[in-house]
């Protein structure tokens, strides 16, 4: 029978010879209740070809479905690549399986599932309106791709406002399971990829990809895990196994935490998964009891540090508060995160919270063994307060002598042996990994990862990187195409899936204020498995469309390689990031990427005036600005012609600064009318730069040194640029009325802005720049102000014109980005340049040349012969320049006059000291064999040698009065 569709019953009497059967005539009534029967009693497999055969099939929380449990809903036909199920979500997998077509090895490009709806977070509760999927006991999700409403982090405002993939709960309550989500990709969340309810069992996840679970914690909600777990929620059986969980064979990337649960009891066990470098919190967390229950420690030995700001608090005392119940198995997997103040594993205390007698609580196990760390393994005793390294428990070192107890004692007590295993095991790891090295030596049943090599091909060029040690840049021109070769490395197995993430731009640049929306939204191409070189190729007409190599600009190229070999867990190699730059066919273009935290789509009206804007400066002249409002939620593209193109109907190219060389570019959250804007709009904004690009003048070369913010190093900028970090802070503003909502610092600390380099949001690569506007409360917990009146300068600083509340600024030198024309065609009228005839040294009378304007560029050496003076004016009211683009050869005196006296008139219009001739950037300034220097008030800066003389009998006037930066004279005889 087909139960989707109704059927009529009809009851009779008997009559003879129908068939066999009651052989009476009495008439008989039956009190009849039908149910959804079927004549078929195993499972069926059902199909789906669009989201109302998911709602008929599966059912929401209010209205079932017609599917029993044992069936089987898999893609039909007719089923298309990608589903918006954003008018029927949720929808409930009650004891069947769902299936779809995706592999990340085999079929990345299966069946996507996407919803753009959010829930309201409150209580620590996301209602069913924010989940794609409810799972009860008994499912499974397999080979699906769920992608969410939220491309990235979620900020201070409509922060309650969020989505979630999967939430596994337990109707009626009692232990139920199993639950199974195997093979599947989950995505673009704000609060959870997976949440599994308390209560809920045998819980397995399988060659999962997690990633992109983004928010920004302000203190008042949990959010931002890949895999939340609440574990048994009922003190009545202590005696009782703790529910389990199995992650195995997963990939976890760009999650505040991947993998976090409450200190109920749960058993939790890791193996062959890979937790990839941008996590904003530790990797693996569990959370403790926050009350006074205490477990009796037996000894400790060494001090016990339950707080860690120095000069720290320490406890020597066997009671250590607030553990948490069940093991924790953590085995053969791959830890990317780095860096001196990270810690990819923080657990509390194993022991039993319920015990009523503290001295017979159980204590469970926990183990981390068998894995492989890209951190480096911290000596006992190196870290202040015992508080970091690759693993804590109870917030202090794993490695720390005051955990020998539980290395050589059981969870009974007994001294450890084979049958009695130790409370915490921790050998062997392997430490400080990086690509190219084995890890045998540290560990020989450790996982050696995967590799990947990857190189450009087809290039037009190499332009220098960030120094002139650092590699080079290669280049091709706009619309080339691009080729690239991917191989694996030495080590690790040779069968792998590559994963090769160009960060594209799909939609056109964006110059005079106009947005883009350019959401780029993970595009990627996936090939393999193979144990072959690959050769990808990229251009205006290429296999991944999003990738136009029209759209000119620096680009990051992200490639990792996961393990092909068939029925492998899903072991991931390093991130890998090359540069790239696709060269401009003309100069003069300011080309970057801008992402702002603030979701539109989220308010009734988006696009409507916050009074908070990203914009661009050039030496503090606004270039570009955008409402926070506009834009779309994701990366846009932007591009800006700094001498054709006008802001506010000002040519752009009258802000150039020719007077010092340096220009100055900023990026910056601005509030021009910041007492207006109230924080019940806006409450905080982050914005993220990246890639940014400026082409030297007729040279693929990127006057931005550091464009991808590879190379900076300061976690939060300095006020003044340095060698290493070219970016740095201006136009900070005081907060100080302000107390910030951030959850590290919440409550009582001040609010502050700040430009910085974080890893948890960038275009491409591993750094980008971020502004952060915090969010912002009065005084009183949750409290907040109405305005941003009391916002007041930097101290020393004046407001800036423009509104900017903090900006990252980063200089270049105009000479590089203009060319020799430009000085004299492009610039007049703003800037007075005056340029030498073909013999720059006379007219075509062969009388010396007076120079009569202000500034004046020499593109070319000058050569004075006995009967030619160059003269500098007495009148002269401005200083004169002799500059190039690079190091150009100098004035050659061959027995003329060089006059540059440089004295006032008699109208004493300036003070020559004030004004001075300036000779700049030459190989030699002045190199003379003879004739007469007549030089004062006269600066020599940034010349490789000042002077070359060749004779002694010179008349100089004024020496004294002669500025040398660098090497002054040298004679030769």
């Amino acid at each position: 029978m087909d139960t989707s569709k109704k059927y009529l019953a009809k009851f009779s009497k008997y009559e003879m010879g129908d068939c066999d059967g009651i052989s009476d005539t009495t008439n008989y009534y039956l009190n009849i209740c039908l149910r959804n029967l079927r004549m078929f009693t195993g499972p069926i497999t059902y199909t789906y070809d669009n989201a109302n055969d998911l709602l008929n099939r599966l059912g929401t929380p209010i209205s079932s479905g017609n599917m029993m449990p044992g069936d089987i809903l898999m893609p039909g036909a007719m089923c298309p690549s990608e589903i918006d199920i954003s008018g029927v979500a949720p929808l409930v997998v009650d004891g069947v399986i769902l299936s779809g077509d995706y592999d990340l090895i085999d079929n990345p490009e299966g069946t996507l599932l996407f919803s753009n709806n959010r829930g309201s977070f409150a209580n620590q509760v996301l209602d069913n309106a924010g989940y794609m999927f409810i799972m009860r006991g008994g499912s499974t999700i397999r080979n699906l791709r769920l992608r969410g409403a939220m491309t990235g982090y979620i900020d201070y405002n409509e922060d309650v406002t969020l989505c979630s993939g999967v939430r596994m709960e337990n109707e009626p309550m009692g232990l139920t399971g199993p639950y199974v989500i195997s093979h599947c990709e989950l995505y673009n969340f704000s609060c959870k990829a997976i949440y599994a309810r308390a209560n809920t069992d045998q819980v397995t996840v399988e060659n999962c990809y997690i990633h992109h679970v983004k928010s920004t914690d302000n203190g008042r909600s949990n959010k931002g895990y890949g895999f939340w777990i609440d574990g048994i929620n009922d003190n009545s059986n202590l005696t009782g196994p703790a529910t389990t969980f199995a992650i195995t064979n997963c990939i976890f990337d760009e999650c505040k935490e991947a993998l976090d649960a409450q200190p109920n009891p749960v058993d939790i066990i890791i193996q062959e998964c890979t937790f990839g470098t941008f996590f904003s919190n530790e990797v693996i967390k569990k959370h403790k009891y926050n009350d006074l229950n205490i477990y009796n420690h037996p000894t400790l030995g060494q001090p016990f540090y339950d707080d860690h700001t120095p000069p720290c608090s320490t406890s020597t005392s066997p009671n250590i508060g607030n553990p948490a119940s069940g093991n924790v198995t953590i085995l053969k997997s791959l830890f990317y995160l780095e860096g001196e103040k990270n810690y990819p594993i923080s657990l509390p205390y194993p022991a039993d919270y319920y015990g009523l007698n503290p001295t017979q609580d159980k204590v469970y196990q926990v183990t981390i063994s068998e894995n492989t760390f890209s951190k480096a393994y911290d000596l006992p005793g190196i870290l202040a307060c015992q508080f970091g390294g690759y693993a804590r428990l109870q917030e202090n070192y794993m490695e720390e002598s005051v955990w020998d107890y539980e290395r050589t004692h059981g969870v009974n007590g007994q001294t450890s042996s084979t049958t009695n295993p130790p409370i915490l095991i921790n050998t062997p790891n392997a430490f400080s990994y990086a690509a190219g090295e084995s890890v045998a030596s540290q560990c020989a049943t450790c996982v050696q990862p995967p590799e990947v090599n990857f190189a450009f091909d087809n290039v037009a060029g190499y332009v220098p990187g960030f120094t002139f040690n650092s590699d080079p840049i290669a280049y091709v021109n706009e619309g080339d195409n691009i080729k690239i070769n991917l191989t694996t490395g030495s080590l690790g197995v040779s069968k792998v899936s590559y994963v090769v993430r160009p960060h594209p731009n799909n939609a056109a640049a964006a110059g005079n204020n106009q947005s883009s929306n350019n959401g780029y939204d993970l595009a990627q191409q996936i090939v393999g498995p193979t144990d072959l070189p690959i050769t990808l190729e990229y251009g205006p007409i290429t296999s991944l469309p999003e990738w136009n190599t029209d759209r000119p600009g620096l680009y990051g190229v992200d490639v990792f390689a996961v393990d092909g070999t068939t029925n492998s867990a899903y072991h991931a190699s390093k991130m890998v990031y090359q540069p790239i730059i696709v060269a401009p066919h003309h100069n003069y273009n300011l080309i970057f990427n801008i992402k702002d935290s603030y979701y539109a789509d989220l308010y009734d009206t988006p696009g409507t005036s916050t009074g908070v804007y990203k914009q661009v400066e050039l030496n503090g002249n606004v270039i570009w600005r955008e409402e926070i409002s506009e834009g779309g939620d994701d990366w846009e593209y932007v591009s800006i012609n700094l001498m054709t193109d006008s802001y506010d109907g000002d040519p752009i190219k009258n802000y150039f600064n020719t007077k010092s060389f340096k220009n100055t570019i900023t990026f910056s959250i601005a509030m021009p009318d910041y007492e207006d804007v109230s924080t019940s709009t806006v409450r905080g904004v982050l914005v993220w730069v990246d890639d940014v690009y400026l082409k030297k003048y007729d040279s693929a070369q990127n006057l931005i040194s550091d464009g991808g913010v590879e190379h900076t190093t300061k976690s939060t900028f300095s006020v003044n640029p340095e060698v290493a970090n070219i970016w740095y802070m201006t136009n900070a503003q005081d907060l100080s009325t302000y107390f910030t909502l951030d959850a590290a610092e919440f409550p009582g600390v001040s609010a502050e802005v700040n430009a910085n380099r974080p890893s948890t949001e960038r275009k491409s690569g591993f750094q980008a720049i971020r502004l952060k506007l915090p969010g912002v409360w009065a005084g009183n917990v949750g409290s907040v102000s109405q305005d941003y009146g009391s916002i007041q300068p930097f101290p020393g600083q004046q407001a800036p014109a423009n509104g900017e509340v903090v900006s990252a600024a980063v200089d270049f030198d105009y000479r590089d980005f203009l060319g020799c024309d430009d000085l004299t065609t492009n610039l007049t009228g703003t800037n007075l340049f005056v340029s030498f005839p073909d013999e720059p040294y006379s007219d075509s009378n062969g009388d010396p040349i007076t120079l009569t304007d202000g500034k004046f560029y020499i593109d070319r050496d000058i050569t004075l012969s006995s009967n030619n003076s160059l003269n500098n004016p007495d009148n002269l009211n401005n200083s004169t320049r002799i500059l190039d683009v690079k190091l150009w050869g100098g004035i050659l005196n061959s027995g003329g006059i060089i006059d540059m006296y440089n004295m006032p008139g008699s109208s004493n219009v300036y003070t020559p000291s004030s004004n001075p001739t300036e000779i700049e950037d030459a190989i030699v300034a002045i190199e003379s064999d003879g004739g007469r220097l007549d030089l004062r008030f006269v600066d020599f800066d940034n010349n490789y040698k000042s002077f070359l003389l060749y004779e002694e009998d010179y008349d100089f006037v004024g020496a004294p009065f002669i500025k040398v930066v660098t090497l002054p004279v040298q004679w030769e005889t």
